[in-house]
């Protein structure tokens, strides 16, 4: 596998936040970029506080010296890894920009009124 640049997480359930993926790549320097709340579980499994960064919906990060911006985006979806954590964390999708290509991440998600509301909120992926 050719190295990894960025690691997205949408949001906790397991199918998503694998410990022992995690744990193998908290072993380098790449970045993660997820939802509100999910940090504390990479934080956790070993992966350095300034490496996280977590984002609300329509929130946006640029990751230093690429011209790579990653805004998350609305969901229909839950989080949760447990029987009482139901929605304790956010969970998102995310466009990913740069000055030449834009990819949307779902996450978890269905067709959704959400679509909508990411469309109509272009402008705030594009700033």
């Amino acid at each position: 596998m050719p190295p990894v640049d960025l690691v997205i997480v949408s949001h906790d359930h397991y199918d998503h936040l694998d410990y022992p993926t995690i744990h193998e790549i908290a072993k380098g320097v790449v970045p993660f970029v997820t939802s509100l709340g999910v940090g504390a579980h990479l934080e956790y499994w070993g992966v350095r506080p300034e490496r996280i960064v977590e984002l609300d919906w329509w929130e946006s990060h640029e990751l230093p010296n690429t011209g790579l911006t990653v805004t998350a985006a609305p969901s229909q979806h839950f989080s949760g890894r447990g029987l009482h954590d139901r929605n304790a964390t956010l969970w998102s999708s995310f466009a990913i920009r740069s000055e030449r290509h834009a990819v949307f991440f779902s996450g978890d998600t269905g067709l959704t009124t959400e679509y909508q509301a990411i469309a109509s909120g272009s402008a705030r992926l594009t700033s």
